[in-house]
C-alpha cells in the first residue's frame, strides 16, 4: 500500500498544472507545448540555454514559413532551445485566438515571440524577440542575448 501511495505521488509530481503535459528534458532543443492549453513558459525553459517560445498555429501561413526556419536554426545553436507553443486546441479548425492559451497570453496575432535568456529570464516578447531573433536568423551566428 506504502508502495502504491509513493507511485502515485510520483506520477503526479510529474504533470505539470494547467497544460497536463511534462516538460521536455533538457536535452530536447525542440519541442512542441499547449496544444491549446494554458501553461506556465518558465517551466518549460533549457536551463543554461537562450529559450525561444514561437506562438504558433498550423493554419497561421507566417507560422508555418517561420517554424522550420527556427529549427533549422536552433539545431545550429547548442545554446539555443525552442518550444513552439501550440495554440490550436485539438479538434477545432481555423486560428484559436480563443484558446486558454492564447488568451492567457492575450495574443492579438501570430506568430508571437517570447524568448527567455540562459538564467530563465523573460528578456523579450512580441516585436522586440522578433527583431532579436530575425537578426540571429539572418546572420547564421549564435544567439547572443544583451
Amino acid at each position: 500500500m506504502r508502495l502504491s501511495i509513493v507511485l502515485v505521488l510520483m506520477i503526479l509530481g510529474t504533470v505539470r498544472a494547467g497544460s497536463g503535459e511534462t516538460p521536455p528534458q533538457v536535452s530536447d532543443p525542440i519541442a512542441v507545448i499547449s496544444h491549446g492549453e494554458k501553461i506556465d513558459l518558465a517551466e518549460w525553459t533549457c536551463p543554461g540555454k537562450v529559450t525561444i517560445f514561437d506562438f504558433y498555429s498550423r493554419d497561421c501561413p507566417p507560422c508555418r514559413k517561420l517554424k522550420p526556419e527556427l529549427i533549422e536554426a536552433v539545431s545550429r545553436d547548442p545554446g539555443v532551445c525552442l518550444r513552439v507553443v501550440d495554440i490550436d486546441r485539438p479538434g477545432l479548425r481555423g486560428i484559436d485566438m480563443l484558446s486558454p492559451v492564447a488568451r492567457q497570453y492575450s495574443l492579438e496575432f501570430l506568430p508571437h515571440l517570447v524568448v527567455f535568456d540562459r538564467e530563465g529570464r523573460e528578456m523579450a516578447v512580441g516585436d522586440v524577440a522578433r527583431e532579436m531573433i530575425s537578426g540571429w536568423l539572418a546572420k547564421g551566428t549564435p544567439l547572443q542575448p544583451n
